[in-house]
């Protein structure tokens, strides 16, 4: 997390993104993926993205790194050390993807090479990146297993992807996205399919890394419990648009948007045995089906004639507060700008 004693406004920007779009299909009639989003991310800061399945929050991460090419496209623009990562070339990208740029994918066992031993796979990004030497290399390979928490790393490197479990699996994709100590780390719902025990474990580990190497992480997630547990920051999702965004801490304390209050109001606290748990009425609109104005519309309980008709712009308050709904729920009352 960030060191509180330093103000956090102070700390400069590595990643900015203006206005990404990202979209599929033909020109004339494109499905639209990402919608006009974005998002600052300060240095050392860990950044949530939540919202359910089908809110753009894993395609956001592959159009940082241009993922998405060749079926896709990308626009606006995502700044990176002065650089629009949107505009570089696919050469230009690969210098920079897993280098300065890293990826946890969210299947480590689909992600993960399976005719392939895990010290490879890890040896094979440092020999990209590096200019160790091959003993080396493996010296580092061991390292970096150790330092994930792989019990008997040496031994372990001639393993397979089957040989471990799913938590040590996932363990082995954040020792390959370290290999050559990245700036930014993109996380995609690293903790998918895990227990909660194993969960937490490797969200911690994520934080303690991160604060170790000086990396930014953007971690994407569907789980507000997720976020408040090593999230500095927080960016909601829906429909390929920002819905709000903020500091952590005052997002959950004082939700602004409908659907973040959805979010939060979904996760179980002290609810009696066999008790019907909350969920939001409906479902997240497909590609094709999103109302031309807020896409929560059809689902939002606060929903005016206006939020069906007309997109909403927008805001950032002088708490560095951001919103985007016509009818949102009672706050705090702050200028914006």
């Amino acid at each position: 997390m960030l060191d509180r004693h330093i103000d956090a406004a102070a700390r400069p920007a590595v990643l900015e993104i203006r206005n990404l779009t990202t979209s599929f299909g033909p020109q004339e009639r494109p499905l639209v993926a990402v919608d006009g989003l974005s998002l600052s991310l300060k240095a050392g800061e860990i950044h949530g993205l939540v919202g359910e399945s089908g809110s753009g929050k894993s395609i956001t991460l592959r159009s940082i790194l241009g993922l998405i090419q060749p079926r896709g496209r990308v626009g606006g623009e995502i700044l990176w050390k002065g650089r629009n990562l949107a505009a570089l070339s696919e050469r230009e990208l690969g210098a920079i993807r897993g280098k300065e740029i890293a990826m946890i994918f969210q299947e480590p066992m689909t992600s993960l090479n399976p005719l392939l031993p895990v010290g490879l796979q890890i040896t094979e990004n440092l020999a990209a990146h590096t200019g160790l030497a091959r003993a080396e290399r493996e010296r580092e390979a061991v390292a970096l297993l150790d330092r994930v928490g792989i019990p008997g790393a040496r031994a372990r490197l001639a393993d397979f992807p089957h040989e471990f479990s799913g938590g040590m699996r996932q363990r082995v994709m954040i020792a390959i996205a370290l290999a050559s100590r990245p700036q930014l780390l993109l996380a995609d719902e690293p903790t998918t399919a895990l227990d909660v025990t194993i969960q937490d474990q490797i969200l911690r580990l994520l934080q303690s890394l991160a604060a170790e190497f000086g990396m930014s992480v953007i971690l994407v997630t569907h789980d507000m419990g997720v976020v408040a547990a090593c999230c500095d920051r927080v960016s909601v999702m829906y429909g390929g648009r920002l819905c709000e965004s903020g500091p952590t801490a005052d997002v959950i304390a004082a939700p602004r948007h409908p659907y973040t209050r959805g979010l939060l109001h979904s996760i179980p606290r002290g609810v009696a045995p066999r008790t019907p748990l909350y969920s939001i009425p409906g479902v997240p609109p497909g590609l094709g089906e999103r109302p031309p104005g807020c896409a929560f519309a059809p689902r939002c309980p606060n929903a005016l004639d206006v939020c069906r008709d007309e997109k909403p712009v927008p805001s950032v308050s002088a708490g560095g507060r951001g919103l985007a709904c016509h009818n949102p729920e009672p706050g705090p009352t702050e200028e914006t700008r």
